[in-house]
């Protein structure tokens, strides 16, 4: 399934498009089940058909939706279409859409082995005016972004089996107890000699002097369950056990920097043009006063 993140400022200060193909996500985050067929969720959007170029359409999956539209007065009633679209469109600049992103990440994180790189979707072009072209977007040593050309990656959760931890209670185990067999068990055979008549009232001595058996109850302890989310930053060797405070770290120490020294050099470039612009006009000023 192809996705489209709009607006995701990461390492990507000219806010262009970004794209990831990714097979495997479950299903009841994307679509449900209406009265006339398959329907999308939000905030997910269908992608725009003509915003794919053929060379990587074999990264979409076709699949059909219905689209509702409602109606344009009171007399008629809403428009349902059933329509094919060949990839999935998500707006980052939204609390919704950021979060779905989020949780994006996440599942990837948790499914995906710890020794293998996490993919991170590519730039569609340079800047607005550029033409179509993938981008992998990384920082340098200096920590400014750099972007390397690259394919629009492709991850393929379906050949992981995400292990689930689940948690057990106590178990109670019963650890050398004597099962005591009631007297009334032992009931001697009808002999040809007649046994002398035994009250139902009276105990025998031996039983009530014997102690009742003691039963022993061992807990079975609980192993402890370490978390195992320990998140790095992706530029540095900075560890902490929450992905919050990762990306935290990574906006403060590495993203908000380079956005800085990248607007820095986009103004000094505005600055070189205008010096451009007016000495250009000024020489054309003196020539034809000359």
């Amino acid at each position: 399934m192809l996705l489209r993140i709009v607006d995701h400022f990461r390492d990507n200060p000219k806010r262009i498009d970004k794209l990831i193909a990714i097979k495997g996500l479950p299903e009841e985050w994307f679509f449900r089940d209406g009265s006339e067929g398959r329907e999308l969720k939000r905030p997910w959007e269908p992608d725009i058909d003509k915003n794919i170029p053929y060379d990587i359409r074999s990264l979409c999956e076709p699949m059909y939706v219905v689209m509702r539209f409602p109606p344009i007065d009171r007399e008629h009633k809403e428009f349902i279409e059933k329509k094919k679209i060949l990839g999935l469109r998500l707006d980052y600049n939204t609390e919704p859409g950021r979060q779905m992103w989020d949780d994006v990440e996440r599942y990837i994180e948790e499914t995906m082995p710890r020794g293998e790189r996490i993919p991170i979707p590519v730039l569609c072009a340079k800047d607005e005016r550029s033409a179509f072209e993938t981008y992998t977007p990384r920082r340098n040593s200096r920590g400014s972004v750099e972007l390397v050309p690259g394919p629009v990656p492709m991850v393929d959760l379906t050949q992981y089996v995400p292990v689930k931890m689940v948690e057990k209670s106590p178990v109670l185990e019963v650890v050398g107890a004597d099962v005591g067999i009631p007297a009334a068990a032992f009931v001697p055979e009808p002999s040809s000699a007649a046994a002398p008549p035994v009250s139902a009232t009276a105990a025998p001595e031996s039983a009530a002097e014997t102690p009742a058996p003691v039963t022993q109850i061992a807990e079975t302890p609980v192993p402890m369950q370490v978390p195992d989310h320990d998140f790095k930053c992706q530029w540095c060797e900075y560890r902490h056990a929450k992905k919050a405070g990762v990306h935290g770290h990574e906006v403060k120490r590495h993203i908000e920097p380079a956005n800085r020294e990248a607007e820095a050099q986009e103004r000094a470039e505005k600055a070189e043009r205008k010096a451009a612009r007016e000495a250009k006009k000024s020489a054309k000023k003196e020539a034809v006063a000359a």
